[in-house]
C-alpha cells in the first residue's frame, strides 16, 4: 500500500516517540542473513531515524521469523487489512494523555500529526454521547460532527440532531445555524435550511 509523505512523517514521528510496537516479519535467507516480508515502510524509516541520528545504529527491532511464504503472505494480509484510526479512537487516547497532563503540543509530536489536529480531535468531547454514537454508526460526518462543537449545551444539540435526524442530508452549515439560533426549526430536509 502506498503511503504518502504525511503518512511516513506520522510514522517517524511515531518511532521516534514510542519506538517500534509491531514486529517486522522476516524470513531467512541463510543463518545470519534475512529478507523483510512485512514492515519495508517500517525498516525504512528505521534506517532514516538511523542516519539522522535519531536512534542508535544498533537499535533491536523487533521481529517475527517465519518461512517466505509465510510472510509474503503476511505482508498482504497486513496492507489490505489496514484502516486508518476513527476520529473517537483518537479523541480517546488524546484525552487520556490530556489527563495524563500531557501537552496538545507533545501529543501531536508523539503521533506525528498537527498540533491543530489533535485540538480538533479533543473537541469532540464537548459532543453529545447520542450524537457521537451516531457518528461511530456512521450516520453523521466528521464535519457535521464538529460543527455540533459550537456549543457545550447537549440538550441544544440534540435538539438539532432530533430534528435532524432522518432528513434526507445534514450539512454542517445547517447544523451551525440552528445551534445558533434561538429557537429550533423542524424540518423535513435540515439541508434545505
Amino acid at each position: 500500500m502506498a503511503a504518502s509523505a504525511s503518512d511516513d512523517a506520522e510514522l517517524l514521528a511515531s518511532i521516534c516517540g514510542t519506538g517500534i510496537k509491531q514486529n517486522l516479519i522476516v524470513h531467512a535467507l541463510s543463518e545470519i542473513c534475512f529478507a523483510v516480508g512485512a514492515g519495508g515502510r517500517r525498516l525504512k524509516a528505521l534506517k532514516q531515524l538511523a542516519a539522522d541520528g535519531d536512534i542508535p545504529v544498533d537499535y533491536l527491532v523487533p521481529c517475527l521469523v517465519e518461512d517466505e511464504r509465510n510472510a509474503v503472505h503476511t505482508s498482504a494480509t497486513e496492507n489490505l487489512q489496514c484502516a486508518a484510526m476513527h476520529p473517537t479512537d483518537q479523541f480517546e487516547v488524546f484525552d487520556q494523555m490530556i489527563n495524563e497532563w500531557r501537552s496538545e503540543d507533545e501529543i501531536a509530536l508523539k503521533f506525528g500529526v498537527s498540533v491543530d489536529l489533535v485540538r480538533r480531535r479533543l473537541k469532540l468531547a464537548r459532543v453529545a454521547p447520542e450524537i457521537i454514537e451516531q457518528f461511530c454508526a456512521g450516520d453523521l460526518t466528521l464535519e457535521c460532527v464538529m460543527a455540533f462543537t459550537l456549543t457545550d449545551d447537549h440538550d441544544r444539540q440534540l435538539a438539532v440532531w432530533n430534528a435532524a435526524k432522518g432528513s434526507y442530508h445534514i450539512h454542517p452549515q445547517s447544523i451551525k445555524r440552528q445551534l445558533t439560533e434561538t429557537r429550533i426549526r423542524r424540518t423535513r430536509a435540515l439541508g434545505a435550511l
